[in-house]
C-alpha cells in the first residue's frame, strides 16, 4: 500500500469512530434505567406563571409537575435533576446563583417539569434545596 494513503485512511477511521461514539452517547443522555423503571424525556424550566401550589399530574406513563418556589434573588436560575431509587423518582430543584450584583426581591418563581416512564413507578417526590415540597404515591 502506498505510504501517502496510510495516514489519510487512519485519519478517516478515527473520525468515523469519534462520530460513532458521540452518536451513541447523544442517544442515551436523556434516559435512565434502574430495576425495570426507565425514565426518558426529562424536561424542566422556569415559566412566567403557574399554580399557587405544587401539582403533580399523571397521564398514562407521563408525569408533569409544576408550582412555585422562592429564589434567593431574581438573578438565580432554577435547575433540576432527577434520580431513581428503586421504583421511586426524586426530582431535586436547586437555585443556581447568577453573576454580578443582584438586589434581593422575595417573590415566587414558577417552574414546570415533566418526564415519561416505563416500568413500575410507585412514587414521585419533588424537593427544593433540602426541603421536600411534595410526594405523590401512584
Amino acid at each position: 500500500m502506498d505510504k501517502k494513503l496510510v495516514y489519510p485512511i487512519i485519519g478517516f477511521v478515527i473520525v468515523i469512530a469519534i462520530i460513532a461514539i458521540l452518536f451513541l452517547q447523544a442517544g442515551s443522555t436523556n434516559t435512565t434505567t434502574q430495576g425495570g423503571l426507565q425514565i426518558s424525556n426529562f424536561q424542566f424550566s422556569e415559566v412566567t406563571s403557574g399554580p399557587e401550589k405544587l401539582h403533580i399530574i399523571t397521564v398514562e406513563k407521563s408525569i408533569t409537575f409544576e408550582g412555585p418556589v422562592t429564589k434567593p434573588t431574581p438573578c438565580h436560575t432554577l435547575e433540576a435533576a432527577y434520580k431513581t431509587e428503586g421504583s421511586n423518582v426524586i426530582v431535586n430543584i436547586t437555585a443556581k446563583g447568577g453573576s454580578g450584583f443582584c438586589i434581593q426581591v422575595i417573590k415566587d418563581t414558577f417552574y414546570k417539569g415533566s418526564f415519561d416512564y416505563t416500568g413500575n413507578l410507585t412514587s414521585v417526590t419533588i424537593n427544593y434545596g433540602s426541603q421536600e415540597l411534595a410526594s405523590a404515591k401512584l
